[in-house]
């Protein structure tokens, strides 16, 4: 990429911006960290208008969701209204070699549990544990990575999360870093702290018939439960992966 900074139209005579790769980086990198932030509906409220429409989110066992199921599932847990000092603690942002748009990081978030999880499933989980007692989350360590659709537009055209990056680390001498999550990554983490053990590993004969059977009651603004996978039809066509939910 030219590293000036500026260029000459010669056409309509106007001056135009140009960047270097390393401010697109910046850029990008620095997009990124924001939206973790302050605009991912996880650990904030939520931004919908930097997600793109042809946008897919896929985890080790979730996805791919489109944006308005993604939205949806967010809306289930409102997992940064029962953790209101949750933080995501990210770091290490960093450009993809091979994909100019898209920012790889790390997280290992924390949070207190003050008020109940949204949906069923919340519920489910005060009647396991009791009303919310401020016990502490910490997370496992997780790989993430958002893709921009553009450096013009700037909004989120893919998010790949949850992937845990040490099953290890609720054994760690270090109580400030010993995970509460026994490995697992995203809002499954946060159900382990709470005392609901879902499996996890993809191709698990028991979480894929759980998705099965929850994708039954899934639908709908009264859903009993979050959508482990969006309807084939109504994911954007240019996700070509064919595997669902936990498959």
């Amino acid at each position: 990429m030219v590293s000036t900074d500026t260029d000459t139209d010669t056409t309509n005579n106007k001056e135009i911006d140009i960047i270097t790769d390393q401010e697109q980086e910046q850029i990008l990198c620095n997009a990124a960290e924001k939206f973790i932030n302050t605009q991912s509906g996880y650990y904030s409220a939520q931004n919908s208008s930097i997600i793109s429409e042809d946008f897919v989110f896929r985890g080790p066992i979730i996805g791919p969701l489109n944006k308005i199921d993604y939205i949806e599932v967010l809306d289930y847990f409102q997992v940064f209204q029962a953790f209101p000092d949750i933080k995501s603690n990210a770091y290490g942002f960093s450009i993809d070699p091979f994909n100019t748009l898209k920012v790889r990081f790390f997280l290992k978030a924390t949070g207190t549990y003050q008020y109940p999880l949204g949906g069923a499933l919340g519920q489910f989980a005060t009647s396991v544990t009791g009303l919310p007692d401020s016990r502490p989350y910490i997370g496992s360590t997780e790989a993430w990575a958002i893709t921009f659709n553009s450096i013009e537009q700037m909004q989120v055209k893919c998010i790949t999360a949850g992937y845990v990056i040490d099953n290890f680390e609720q054994d760690d001498d270090d109580d400030s870093s010993k995970s509460t999550t026994n490995g697992k990554g995203l809002t499954f983490g946060i159900l382990n702290t709470l005392g609901i053990p879902f499996p996890t590993t993809p191709g698990n004969i028991a979480i894929k018939g759980i998705q099965q059977i929850t994708g039954k009651f899934s639908t709908g603004s009264a859903a009993l439960f979050p959508k482990s996978s969006s309807d084939p039809e109504k994911i954007p066509q240019w996700w070509k992966d064919q595997r669902r939910g936990a498959d």
